[in-house]
């Protein structure tokens, strides 16, 4: 009896030591699937980002794809701007002014639907001489926009106004007629390499992508259709007397960000 007694403690300290390094065991196990996940995710924000959601395990990136088309139309912002001394005569010439340039613009082909009137003001004019302040006559203001213009019609229109009485050149916007059809195409290849991103994130984690669960598209990233070129480029030709206006490229951005599920 008194060395059963004995042996007791040692049993007892032999059952704590297993108990303690099946414990360790568990840990080390836990530990080891916590750093594949860790892995999983941290190769997944190489292109794009990936995470872990109730249901199973994601990979979510994003891709904007840039296209440049050469603009095909423009839209045309200028002013009539008329001075006289007495606010009815000045009222009086921008009004003749203008009306000669729309004239003008319509020889040039352009539709009078495409031709607005966005702007009018008429102000006083005034010199300082040794501090006071003397009326010395008014300022009027006409705005028109030219909508529709083809790219090769630019240089006559803005020959054709100037010549009619337009002094002031505001801007010129570029834009293309199929637009929605370049942006659809944009953003098939924009979708496209998002697949193929996913694609070679999971092969590299030894998982496959099962399928899409999210799809957004960022329009927010995207270009407008219409893009006002603020380096345009009007160079006169001094034989031909008339102006080329260079239209250069503008920019079709898609941008699209997809979350696949991906699994064994």
């Amino acid at each position: 009896m008194e060395e059963e007694k004995k042996q007791g403690p040692a049993e007892l300290k032999k059952f704590i030591i297993a108990v303690a390094a099946a414990l360790i065991g568990v840990v080390a196990i836990v530990g080891i699937a916590f750093s594949a996940f860790f892995r999983l995710s941290d190769s997944g924000r190489t292109n794009g980002a990936a995470q872990n959601q109730s249901g199973g395990d994601t990979i979510t990136v994003s891709y904007t794809q840039k296209d440049r088309v050469v603009p095909d139309l423009a839209e045309i912002s200028f002013g009539v701007v008329t001075d006289a001394k007495e606010a009815g005569d000045c009222l009086t010439q921008n009004s003749t002014d203008i009306n000669q340039v729309v004239l003008a613009i319509k020889k040039t082909g352009i539709d009078e639907k495409n031709i607005q009137t966005n702007g009018y003001s008429l102000n006083p004019r005034y010199s300082y001489t040794d501090g006071k302040e003397e009326l010395v006559g008014y300022e009027c203001r006409t705005d028109i926009a030219v909508s529709g213009v083809s790219i090769d019609k630019v240089g006559t229109v803005l020959d054709g106004s100037t010549a009619a009485g337009v002094n002031k050149i505001d801007s010129v916007r570029y834009s293309y007629s199929k637009y929605d059809d370049a942006y659809s195409t944009a953003l098939t290849e924009a979708t496209g390499k998002c697949r193929a991103l996913a694609d070679k994130i999971a092969a590299k984690n030894g998982v496959g992508v099962k399928g899409i669960k999210a799809i957004n598209e960022n329009k927010e990233g995207s270009a407008s259709p219409d893009v006002y070129n603020s380096s345009m480029k009007l160079t006169a030709d001094a034989a031909e007397s008339s102006t080329q206006a260079a239209a250069g490229q503008i920019d079709v951005n898609a941008s699209v960000t997809i979350t696949y599920e991906i699994g064994k």
